[in-house]
């Protein structure tokens, strides 16, 4: 099985509109997310409660959007 790394742009307000917030929860099979628009991007162990908290940080933000880089650790 390739574990291929994986960016997105990530915008909780269309998320939300869209009703597509589930799908971003098979994300959750990677280890490890990078918050692209942080001054120096460090690993997040990802799990369900950073999705939340990036989702919150993002749909209240006047920076509504990000770019998440996901990865495995090995």
């Amino acid at each position: 099985e390739k574990k291929i790394p994986m960016v997105l742009e990530f915008t909780p307000c269309w998320i939300k509109e869209n009703g597509s917030y589930d799908y971003f929860k098979l994300l959750l099979c990677y280890s490890v997310v990078y918050d692209l628009s942080e001054a120096k991007p460090t690993p997040i162990e990802f799990n369900e409660v950073v999705l939340k908290n990036l989702f919150d940080k993002y749909y209240q933000s006047t920076i509504f959007f990000t770019d998440l880089l996901f990865l495995y650790n090995e």
